[in-house]
């Protein structure tokens, strides 16, 4: 969904503070091929880059990171902070400016996403300590939290609701398979271009991948 350039634009509108996304120029908005993540960050967080401008002047990126082992992560920032140093570091390389970047995580697990401060993580430090500590904020859209009518409503975009209602029902079998028709009923009105059908296959996949439900039920059920 996500290489989909309409599909992101319409996922990054809705998901962005909205002080943001007035100073964002989505019109310039492209996908890098550069990815950013090493083995050990690919544990967690596969990633989706895309380029555009901010208030029609400045080069931004935005990092949507996939939490795809779907457990709250204790210390984000340290593994987010390697992924900036890494992407500055390939400014560096290439003689170019660093460029400023907006991390999102994308996140439905079960358990709650708390969003904290790096300094939070440090005890009995005051505010001289403080200014030693790099501080940065990262984004997280928790979408098990979200109701199917919710992403409905925010979300514009077919592709952009079944695949929030795939990350949102995964890991509830008796739920997903009574969504399943549903998903699948939507994913009738896409399938007649050559997008639609390439966004099926993922879609195909991740169900047979990423359930333990008997591969005859879904097929039943579809």
């Amino acid at each position: 969904m996500f290489s989909n350039r309409r599909e992101t634009v319409d996922f990054l509108i809705h998901s962005l503070p909205k002080s943001l996304v007035s100073n964002i120029n989505f019109g310039t908005l492209k996908v890098e091929k550069t990815s950013y993540i090493d083995e050990k960050l690919k544990e967690n967080f596969p990633d989706m880059v895309f380029n555009c401008k901010y208030k029609s002047t400045t080069d931004i990126l935005i990092t949507l990171l996939l939490e795809h082992k779907s457990y709250v992560v204790e210390y984000p920032h340290l593994q987010l902070l390697k992924y900036l140093l890494k992407i500055w570091e390939a400014n560096l390389k290439q003689n170019e400016s660093l460029t400023p970047v907006i991390p999102v995580i994308v996140y439905h697990g079960k358990g709650k996403w708390k969003v904290r401060r790096f300094e939070d993580y440090f005890q009995g430090i005051d505010q001289d300590m403080k200014s030693f500590l790099p501080s940065f904020d990262y984004l997280v859209k928790n979408f098990s939290s979200f109701t199917e009518e919710e992403i409905v409503n925010l979300y514009q975009l077919i592709m952009v609701h079944i695949t929030l209602f795939l990350l949102k029902n995964i890991f509830d079998e008796d739920l997903f398979l009574k969504k399943l028709q549903m998903i699948f009923s939507d994913i009738n009105m896409i399938a007649e271009n050559k997008k639609g059908e390439e966004f099926i296959i993922p879609v195909t996949y991740y169900l047979f991948s990423k359930t333990k439900i008997n591969s005859d039920k879904i097929i039943k059920t579809i």
